[in-house]
């Protein structure tokens, strides 16, 4: 079985390396839509990837350090687009998963499956915005975090499952959300979910009222 080593490693995203760095005999798959490359060379100086191809046509500079790769895959890493964290604890939902140790394990434990960066789409408490903005200053650890913060819900209703007061909105009129996804723009939220429709009580807090509220 091969293994894959997706771009996001450690080595790669984490840490400039202080001399150049050529991954050797790997098969390739540069996101293209070509055709994996058999036997390629990735070459990494500093914090770029210089030259990557097959290793007839791809310079190795003197100095720099070779990588044997050979049986393994490089790719680049993933993207979720809709993800969670601190959500589930043993297997289970449990509205008090949701902590700082939880959710940096679920990040690091992301970037080990492969994934570069995660959108998480509704469900977070607002610990949430401390974690990503720690992370953009410091560089890590984990998958890039994006969050859409709490996400909009409704009062007594979906999402079913286990969470916090500060985890969900559940606005009661369209005026409450309209402000609280206000107070998500204001956080810097990347997006906003709708995790269900509004309810019967409010049909009048509509998608495009909501879509406003986040750009206004």
């Amino acid at each position: 079985m091969r293994t894959m080593l997706p771009l996001a490693l450690a080595i790669l995203s984490r840490a400039v390396l202080a001399e150049p760095v050529a991954f050797k005999g790997a098969t390739l798959i540069d996101g293209t839509g070509k055709a994996p490359v058999q036997n390629a060379v990735l070459l990494v100086d500093g914090e770029r990837i210089v030259a990557a191809g097959p290793a007839a046509k791809v310079k190795i500079p003197q100095g720099a350090r070779a990588v044997d790769l050979a049986g393994r895959t490089i790719m680049p890493g993933l993207i979720n687009a809709h993800g969670h964290v601190g959500l589930v604890v043993g297997g289970q939902n449990r509205a008090d998963g949701y902590t700082r140790e939880a959710v940096q394990a679920q990040l690091l434990q992301y970037e080990r499956y492969g994934v570069a960066a995660v959108l998480t789409l509704g469900l977070n408490r607002d610990l949430v915005y401390e974690i990503r903005d720690e992370q953009r200053k410091s560089g890590g650890p984990g998958a890039a975090l994006y969050t859409a913060g709490r996400g909009i819900g409704v009062p007594n209703g979906a999402p079913p499952v286990p969470s916090l007061p500060d985890q969900v909105y559940r606005p009661a009129t369209p005026e409450e959300a309209v402000a609280e996804v206000r107070c998500a723009a204001r956080c810097d939220a990347s997006g906003q979910a709708i995790i269900t429709p509004i309810s019967p009580a409010t049909p009048d807090a509509s998608s495009a009222q909501l879509f406003m509220a986040m750009t206004t």
